[in-house]
């Protein structure tokens, strides 16, 4: 072996931490291709020596007196001709433009030095990046390049043809340079200070040579890396450069000057090939090993071969033909295990600890585990002894934590019970090393090392069933962790960073406090630091978050002396990209505000940016399909957009999970105090793994992103109404306790609420839970509901939550049973007023059908109060007031004095943004003398205001709003039940209202027709608003021919207009004969089949309106052919608009309007049977569909069809006949209802 090989090896070495540069002197050009012999032939030192000495001395007999010194001949030269002369001199004797790089120079560039700094005049180097692809050099050629440059450079340190100037040449040019080109000098000096640093093409007399090591010299000394000279020397001039701390790699003991001619090229090329020697195990290139051979790239003479310590065929390292063959049924045993599990070592004792690997690292990984190796590993338990199974666990599982995978990703599945029974078997005996050892068959010396094995195992189990949120389990494995005294430090770190997440899952924030308060801080484990500061981080804690941190950074930064340690500028990166974030600076793109040293770290894939871009850009918008139709949303009766899911394969599985593992491993939270990572990824992240049995990770994860949004699109109420008892029971104990622990934080302003969304958007997933509690939970809820209620009323930030506390007292109260409704009512009606509009007077959410007048009692002062507060208040609050009141009158709990005061100061109010205010004061005071008067004109009044003025243009699109409650009150106020109105005391007004609804009409008709095909809606509001209280006038109106036929006249003209739908307006055409019953029939039955959106609607608008003018007695029957086509739209499930269709079916047997033959019973019994079957939640969860339903339509139309079982029911009984099974298993479905809706459905069956 050659004796300086070991030289070679520690250059190679470095060459892969990206610390090695090389400079580069003239007689490396001597191996360029020369394109013409006639146009001139480079010099050696020695030949341009002789051609300045030609040109000064013109005398050769004076040879001996003639200066020998080329450094000086130059300045004899340059005083002699001028400078001018002399840089002509230079290129002429070097021709650069008549070479072409050489294969030396083309090697020289595949190799990833650091920089390439040459003294060459000539562009030779420089040119030859033309020929290398796999990486690019910048050129430094003037001072002027220097800040700008970015590594890997070449830099031209004494100028370069044809016109960079000066050539350092001149004795005075070496003199001066250090002061001229100081930044030059620095630039070398620095690279010296960082990387080793490799010399070629240099003698042992050249000046350039000579020059620059003695100003490294001058002013490093002994601060300068290593320093190589390669090439060849006589021993005086090896003994000097040793002498100045410079290694010599002296080539003559390979190629001697007596025995090869081409001994410099030789030589080079050598040491190049070397350099590129194959198999190394380069770090960054983890764990794919340099398998690519030089030796099949170059032309290789025999002589540098036999010299090289490899070969064609060599194979360093541990390799496999085909890996495979280890995973074979038949290699079932302990020779293949030891093949395997020394694989595995291999590939761990060399992986450079990246906090995070690169894709390429993790892809390996999760490819290897496709070949079969799960059941392999499942079957070897019972074929090798335990202490080797431990071991083959222990690298597996090493593996799957470096690829950021989990064992709950499918494939990885059938290993849990195996590695749960390992654990398990372990930690019975965890304090007692001496059962350890006869149970799993160990010598004394292995125990030691075998525990901390099974521990991290047991660590990896952990992040298993926390991710699957199995509380027992977890509490199982850390209660006995509990008794192991860590030697470890990295293990005693984990342990507490286990319970940390784990108490985080659970919103448990007081209890991780406290273990951050028992977890020591201990920097010799730096990255460890940085996961308890991300702890810090999610509890708002960014201050101390924020100091450890910075501690951690500059531990790390003192380590990394040399700064090309992989392990520790991966933690630096990911520390940086944490800390700018927590400095509000979360655009930087650089971490290291230098762009030279931020592309060195991503060549050695330390990059945290980059690293966390290949993670989450594996979950893409292929993951996710949006859905066309509008669904229903959380509340029933009111329509949003949700996302659903595609493909949920295992790699799709595989992706969503190494996000959630990176966060974990990295300490990067989702959210830092306003900045949320990749909101839309990580919901559909969420989303993804909800859909597989993680529902509680997804909306852990959730509510650390901060977005109520996010959480919305996935606990929407098919997904709370699939999940487990046990997952419900769970989260609302965890989020019930949160949230008190929460509430008292606030009330003692230790709660940032505008920087901390977590106490609203735990208040909204406990709102959702209500639909699956049970009454104790629902009324703890309450209780819970109120204490918020009180102490917030007078808070400035109510703001922030009010919503989602109006949202809980609206779900508690429509989930809450009869008892529960009456047991509570006196509590909602003697709560205090909210002082803002930020919270829903909860009364607001009563049903009072529900609740029974003589079990509700309320003292009369708070009656008192309520009327107190009705003089004085204004706004919301004022009708907040009122509606408290309109319930106690409701309940019977109004006095006669009590009553004659709400009058007095209604006599002098108006209300004009309320749907039951006048209705109100009809019902309460329009028979009274002493108001009657009052109440007559205010209904006059707002009879007769402009429709045009109230409802503007039908065309603008709005949420509920004053104009939609105005409209329900006038329909409230008109309705056949509503006797206090007397038509002879409003005749006149009722005649303004109806000439303002012409009006209406005629003003708007052109904007209608034009606009309404391009709605998004059925129409615009309040267009079908208008419609139905046409209907509802028209009851008003029957008794004055003038008046309906003037209602007539608008319908007609409506009837008209073929562009909009108009359906829902045809009985009344039939009641005005306008129309004949058989033609609304028809057209009705045309536009229900239709398919149309639009028309399917107003169709079943217009048999809704046909039941409504039968129940008021203005027509007999509804034609039968109608009924039919709805009962076939029903039983063949036709969308669109199912759920309406169920609700015309329901309102047409309450009305008694069905007729029900035999076939029509039939195929109704078969209509309920069907969709039992096809709505039931729980046989369909996996799918996004079933049939001709989506999944966010099975819970309204699963309700509405028991609703409809519960109408046949009661006909049923009522005509004494056979009850069908049919009907007795939906009443079993309500009695047993998952949801609220479906369990009202039968509240008052018989």
């Amino acid at each position: 072996m050659f004796s300086d090989q070991h030289h070679i090896e520690k250059i190679r070495e470095g060459l892969y931490k990206g610390n090695v540069s090389v400079m580069v002197g003239s007689g490396f050009s001597l191996n360029a291709t020369q394109l013409s012999k006639s146009k001139g032939t480079f010099l050696t030192w020695q030949n341009l020596v002789q051609g300045l000495k030609n040109k000064l001395y013109l005398d050769k007999e004076g040879d001996g007196f003639q200066e020998a010194d080329p450094l000086k001949l130059a300045v004899e030269y340059e005083f002699e001709f001028g400078r001018q002369a002399l840089d002509e001199f230079l290129k002429e004797s070097l021709p650069d433009e008549n070479y072409v790089p050489g294969e030396l120079h083309k090697m020289l560039l595949l190799i990833p030095w650091a920089d390439i700094f040459t003294t060459n005049y000539d562009t030779l180097i420089e040119r030859t990046r033309e020929f290398t692809y796999e990486k690019h050099y910048s050129l430094v050629q003037t001072v002027a390049d220097i800040p700008n440059s970015i590594k890997p450079r070449i830099v031209k340190l004494h100028g370069s043809f044809p016109s960079q100037r000066p050539f350092i040449f001149t004795e005075e040019d070496y003199r001066t340079y250090p002061k001229r080109f100081t930044p030059f000098v620095n630039l070398v000096q620095q690279s010296i200070v960082e990387n080793t640093l490799c010399l070629i093409g240099f003698s042992g007399d050249d000046a350039n040579f000579k020059n620059w090591i003695g100003w490294v010299k001058d002013n490093l000394g002994s601060y300068a890396s290593s320093i190589y000279f390669c090439g060849y020397l006589r021993e005086s001039q090896k003994r000097n450069l040793e002498s100045n701390n410079i290694k010599v790699i002296d080539f003559s003991e390979l190629f001697s000057y007596s025995r090869v001619r081409n001994n410099h090229e030789y030589s080079l090329k050598w040491f190049f090939l070397e350099l590129l020697k194959p198999q190394s195990q380069i770090p960054y290139y983890w764990p794919e090993v340099n398998q690519e051979n030089p030796l099949d790239d170059w032309e290789v003479p025999v002589e540098v071969k036999e010299k090289l310590s490899y070969r064609d065929n060599n194979q360093n390292g541990y390799r496999y033909s085909n890996i495979r063959d280890l995973f074979s049924e038949r290699k079932l045993n302990s020779e293949s295990t030891e093949l395997l599990v020394k694989k595995w070592q291999e590939e761990r004792s060399w992986y450079p600890q990246w906090v995070i690997a690169p894709r390429n690292a993790r892809n390996h990984i999760w490819h290897e585990t496709e070949l079969g190796i799960v059941p392999y590993l499942t079957k070897l338990k019972e074929k090798i002894p335990v202490r080797e199974y431990i071991t083959v666990l222990y690298e597996f599982i090493w593996r799957l934590e470096t690829g950021l995978l989990s064992l709950s990703i499918p494939r990885f599945k059938p290993l849990i019970s195996t590695i749960e029974g390992m654990v398990n078997s372990f930690i019975e005996s965890i304090d007692n090393d001496a059962h350890i050892k006869i149970k799993f068959g160990l010598q004394v010396d292995e125990v030691h090392m075998m525990k901390q094995r099974l521990v991290q195992i047991g660590f990896t189990l952990l992040n298993y069933y926390r991710e699957n949120f199995k509380v027992e389990e977890i509490d199982h494995i850390l209660s006995h962790y509990s008794k192991i005294g860590f030697e470890d430090a990295e293990q005693l770190a984990e342990y507490y960073y286990q319970q940390c997440l784990f108490t985080l899952s659970r919103f448990n924030y007081s209890k991780t406090n406290k273990l951050l308060d028992e977890w020591t801080e201990n920097y010799n484990i730096p990255y460890w630091e940085v996961r308890r500061a991300s702890i810090f981080i999610e509890l708002r804690k960014y201050n101390e978050a924020e100091k450890v941190l910075l501690n951690a950074l500059n531990d790390i930064r003192k380590r990394n002396v040399e700064g090309n340690d992989i392990e520790l500028l991966s933690q630096e990166s990911w520390i940086l990209k944490i800390l700018n974030v927590l400095k509000n600076r979360p655009g930087h793109t650089n971490l290291f505000n230098s762009i030279e040293r931020e592309e060195f770290v991503k060549v050695l894939n330390c990059d945290a940016n980059r690293i966390y871009e290949e993670v989450v850009t594996g979950v893409d918008n292929n993951l996710i399909k949006q859905q066309d139709k509008q669904n229903v949303s959380f509340d029933p009766g009111i329509e949003i957009k949700n996302m659903t899911f595609g493909n949920r394969s295992d790699r799709n599985f595989r992706n969503v999970i190494q996000i959630f593992k990176m966060i974990e491993k990295t300490g990067l939270r989702h959210r830092i105090r306003n900045t949320v990572f990749d909101k839309d990824r990580v919901l559909i992240a969420s989303e993804h793994i909800s859909h597989e049995n993680n529902l509680r990770l997804a909306i852990n994860n959730l509510i650390e992103l901060g977005n109520k949004k996010y959480l919305q699109g996935l606990l929407v109420r098919e997904t709370i109404a699939i999940a487990d008892e046990e997952t419900v029971n769970s989260l609302f104990m965890d989020i019930w306790e949160s949230v008190k622990q929460l509430h008292s934080l606030k009330q003692n302003n230790q709660l940032d609420l505008p920087e901390d969304p977590r106490f609203k958007l735990l208040i909204e997933v406990l709102s959702r839970l209500t639909i699956r509690l049970n009454k104790d939970q629902l009324q703890d809820c309450f209780q819970l509901a109120v204490e918020i209620y009180l102490s917030s009323n007078e808070e400035k930030y109510i703001h922030l939550f009010g919503k989602e506390l109006s949202n809980l007292f609206k779900r508690i109260l429509f989930a809450f049973e009869k008892e529960s409704v009456r047991k509570n009512l006196k509590c909602i009606l003697e709560l205090p007023l909210s002082k803002g509009d930020f919270v829903t007077d909860p009364i607001h959410f009563v049903d009072l059908k529900y609740v029974e007048t003589e079990m509700v009692t309320i003292s009369d002062s708070v009656i008192d109060s309520f009327i107190n507060q009705l003089d004085h208040l204004n706004g919301n609050l004022k009708t907040d007031v009122l509606m408290r009141i309109s319930v106690v009158s409701e309940l019977g709990l109004l006095s006669v004095e009590q009553k004659n005061k709400v009058g007095e100061i209604l006599e002098e109010d108006d209300f004009g943004d309320t749907d039951f205010y006048f209705e109100f004061i009809a019902s309460n005071f329009l028979l009274d003398s002493k108001f009657k008067s009052s109440v007559i004109k205010k209904i006059k009044q707002f009879l007769e205001q402009n429709f045009v003025q109230i409802f503007g243009k039908p065309n603008v699109r709005s949420l509920p709003s004053p104009e939609e409650r105005q409209f329900n009150e006038l329909r409230n106020l008109l309705k056949q039940e509503n006797s206090c109105i007397n038509f002879s005391f409003f005749k006149d007004s009722i005649c303004v209202l109806v000439e303002n609804l012409n009006k209406w009409w005629n003003q708007n008709k052109s904007s209608l027709i034009k606009n309404i095909g391009m709605m998004e809606d059925l129409s615009p509001f309040p267009w079908i608003q208008y419609k139905r209280f046409l209907s509802t006038l028209l009851y008003t109106v029957s008794y004055d021919n003038s008046l309906k036929a003037k209602v007539y006249d608008i319908a007609k003209d409506i009837l008209e207009v073929d562009e909009i739908p108009s359906s829902s307006i045809l009985p009344m055409a039939v009641y005005t004969g306008f129309k004949s019953s058989e033609a609304a029939e028809k057209l009705i039955k045309y536009n229900l089949n239709s398919g149309e959106e639009n028309k399917v609607f107003d169709s079943l608008e217009g048999i809704l309106n046909w039941i409504d003018l039968i129940e008021q007695k203005l027509i007999d029957s509804i034609p039968s052919q109608a009924i039919d086509d709805l009962i076939q739209k029903v039983f063949l499930r036709q969308s669109p608009y199912l759920d309406q269709s169920l609700n015309a079916l329901i309102h047409l047997i309450r009305a008694g309007s069905l007729s029900l033959t035999a076939d029509k019973t039939e195929k109704l019994i078969d209509s309920l049977s069907n969709l039992y079957i096809e709505t039931d939640l729980f046989k369909h969860a996996a799918d996004s569909n079933y049939g001709t339903l989506i999944k966010e339509e099975f819970l309204p139309i699963r309700a509405l069809t028991c609703e409809l079982a519960h109408e046949l029911y009661i006909r049923f009984k009522n005509e004494k006949l056979e009850i069908p099974q049919s009907l007795i298993i939906w009443k079993e479905e309500s009695e047993k209802g998952i949801v609220p809706e479906i369990r009202k459905a039968w509240r008052d069956a018989n």
